[in-house]
């Protein structure tokens, strides 16, 4: 039986909603067999802004795909954590609230530095990707941050999927991931501790969650059992730098 591994990150500055969203996905995906799951959290600490010195375009070719910002190497921040954790995972899950219609700064610095990683030959071709966001209100921003997401993995040749074929069953917020709302029928501040963990008040988000983390999980195994096929073919696939050997 194929065994894979997810990880999640958590884009969010606080620990909160975000977290709790992340790790019921990642709970969901665990009810699939033989599969093990890692989780992130950003919340306290740092990641430097890419200061577009297109450094790493002259390593292309020899690039360190452990270490590929130049501008910031050896600086300890969180983006070597993340990016070496999503080397070794098959499937990803990023969770991300709103802010202000989009993504966190944390998450955005992030995206503006994975160009030094596109320069190492897209290790992250075929990896299986899905997104979580939440809101104040229900139509609060979520789409576009959820596209926000997506846009930048497909750069990456990543493989997204949004909750799946049972969202008919149960209703949902979005049909590109999960979109919560911080509390259920209304909003309630995050200044208290009842709105930390309002985001599970929502029974439509919290449904997509589920739906999610099974989603990213089964096509997980999928692509992995056909690049485990391609192995053994004529064609010799490179699951890193997608060529022939």
């Amino acid at each position: 039986m194929k065994k894979i591994k997810l990880l999640g990150v958590a884009w969010s500055p606080r620990h909160g909603n975000t977290e709790l969203q992340l790790k019921a996905a990642l709970k969901a995906a665990k009810e699939l067999p033989e599969v093990e799951t890692e989780y992130y959290s950003i919340a306290g600490k740092d990641i430097s802004p890419c200061i577009s010195c297109y450094a790493c375009d002259d390593s292309y070719g020899v690039c360190n795909k452990n270490d590929p910002c130049v501008a910031h190497s050896g600086n300890g921040d969180a983006y070597h954590d993340i990016i070496n954790l999503m080397h070794e995972a098959d499937g990803i899950i990023f969770a991300c609230p709103v802010y202000f219609y989009s993504v966190t700064s944390q998450l955005k610095a992030f995206m503006d530095r994975s160009m030094a990683v596109e320069m190492c030959n897209e290790p992250w071709r075929n990896k299986v990707f899905g997104c979580i966001t939440s809101a104040y209100h229900r139509n609060g921003g979520q789409e576009h941050a959820i596209e926000t997401m997506i846009n930048w993995a497909k750069m990456f040749d990543m493989l997204t999927v949004g909750i799946g074929p049972e969202r008919a069953g149960d209703e949902c917020a979005n049909y590109m991931g999960v979109s919560g709302i911080q509390g259920f029928p209304l909003p309630k501040s995050n200044l208290t501790e009842e709105g930390l963990r309002a985001v599970m008040d929502d029974p439509v988000g919290v449904a997509g969650l589920k739906f999610l983390g099974w989603r990213v999980a089964e096509l997980t195994k999928i692509i992995g059992y056909g690049i485990d096929q391609m192995q053994e073919e004529e064609w010799k696939w490179d699951a890193y730098t997608a060529t022939r050997k």
